[in-house]
């Protein structure tokens, strides 16, 4: 069998066709790659120079190049929209299930409920000048004027922190269960006019990490802020 005779197979496993057709069909319709300009990138071009790379054979990389670089950014921006899809309807549940409470006790206990059960948490915890918060609750911490002067120190004065917590800082906002958080994301706001934080953690030490977007935390904390000063 000769190289005209030698039979093609197409990825799909359709009908096989002959080399010989394939050149008649191109012969035929010779403006086909300009109709289909991307194919070149797929395909493989034998261009014998020697030593030298011919202008055309440079193109021709440079275009299939080009041609997976966009590939792999639409394959990311797929990836980004699931993402962004799925993060959309935990805040929708986030905001359904806490519209409804009508104290800040409330408001903070399905809060706690929905975030643990929506972004697989392990804990969350409201720290607050305790004058102001004399409600009680596992996940409270209130702490007296100096003591959220030296919280706000020990995370550089930052509206958000995300990473892993250090000794110091895990001492002042767990009182209770400091081992239920290896890393955390903590947002600074308004309570009655009051520097309050909420500290969601979680065990996995390298679940949050200090090189993350803080665009859906520092939304949690605008939300939470209207929600109770409300």
């Amino acid at each position: 069998m000769n190289e005209k005779q030698k039979k093609v197979q197409s990825p799909d496993e359709q009908p096989l066709l002959e080399a010989e057709q394939i050149i008649n069909y191109l012969k035929e319709n010779p403006d086909f790659f300009k109709t289909y300009p991307t194919l070149i990138a797929d395909l493989n071009f034998a261009h014998d120079t020697g030593d030298a790379v011919s202008l055309i054979q440079r193109q021709v990389e440079l275009l299939r190049t080009h041609h997976d670089t966009m590939r792999k950014r639409l394959a990311n921006l797929a990836t980004h929209s699931k993402n962004n899809e799925a993060l959309l309807k935990r805040i929708q549940a986030l905001s359904v299930a806490t519209a409804a409470a009508s104290t800040p006790k409330a408001i903070l206990e399905e809060l706690t409920k929905t975030i643990i059960k929506e972004f697989k948490l392990d804990s969350v915890y409201l720290v607050v000048e305790h004058s102001i918060w004399p409600m009680n609750g596992d996940n409270v911490v209130g702490l007296s004027p100096e003591e959220l002067g030296k919280l706000r120190n020990a995370v550089y004065n930052l509206g958000v922190f995300v990473g892993r917590p250090s000794e110091k800082l895990k001492n002042i906002i767990f009182k209770k269960g400091a081992n239920k958080a290896a890393s955390i994301a903590m947002v600074r706001f308004k309570y009655k006019d009051v520097d309050t934080y909420l500290v969601v953690g979680s065990k996995d030490k390298d679940h949050f990490t200090n090189d993350m977007g803080t665009d859906f935390v520092s939304y949690i904390g605008d939300y939470l802020q209207a929600l109770l000063n409300h």
